[in-house]
């Protein structure tokens, strides 16, 4: 009779460790971030590298506030109307945003949606996009931004909006990596 009370306590308390362990996978109200992204596109002549760290908190268990600071370095582009070939210039930005965590795919992945805006010189950035973390531990997940689906710049007097939606395009050529690590 020991035995058994001692294994059906063993085996309760193995499962209720699991059950815990289960629900810390994603974020709470609470919680703050650290993390990056990198994003490098190589594509119609164009070359180009995006490294954005950045800082999040969360007011709810399902919504985060992040601040960033991008760093862009290019190489060359092409000039769509004129087919010359032009440098790059390396151009740093400071973003607000948010992202809503709508869906979880598993313990593990987690689907957002975010939005952001940002700001540097002669450069202003909207932009609205889906994403997905996965949790490798209980503090650390892989983030892929899949896709930007709505973008206006302005640069000087240059405006472009680009709206992606219904459109096929590549989500690999415009996605980006980086790491998240929560306290």
């Amino acid at each position: 009779m020991k035995k058994i009370i001692l294994t059906a306590a063993a085996v309760f308390a193995i499962s209720f460790a699991n059950a815990q362990e289960a629900k810390s996978f994603g974020f709470a109200k609470g919680d703050f971030t650290i993390g990056g992204n990198i994003k490098s596109i190589s594509s119609d002549g164009s070359s180009y590298t995006e490294l954005t760290p950045s800082v999040g908190y969360f007011v709810s268990d399902k919504v985060s506030i992040n601040a960033s600071l991008s760093s862009v370095s290019g190489d060359t582009a092409t000039d769509p109307d004129t087919g010359d070939t032009v440098s790059l210039e390396s151009t740093t930005s400071f973003g607000v945003g948010a992202r809503y965590y709508m869906l979880d795919l598993g313990e593990r992945f987690k689907v957002y949606s975010g939005a952001g805006l940002s700001f540097g010189k002669d450069l202003t950035v909207l932009n609205a996009g889906i994403g997905v973390n996965y949790f490798l531990t209980q503090k650390l997940s892989i983030n892929w931004g899949l896709a930007s689906l709505i973008t206006y710049s302005k640069s000087g007097d240059v405006s472009a909006t680009v709206i992606n939606l219904n459109e096929y395009r590549n989500f690999l050529n415009d996605s980006s990596f980086g790491l998240t690590y929560k306290f």
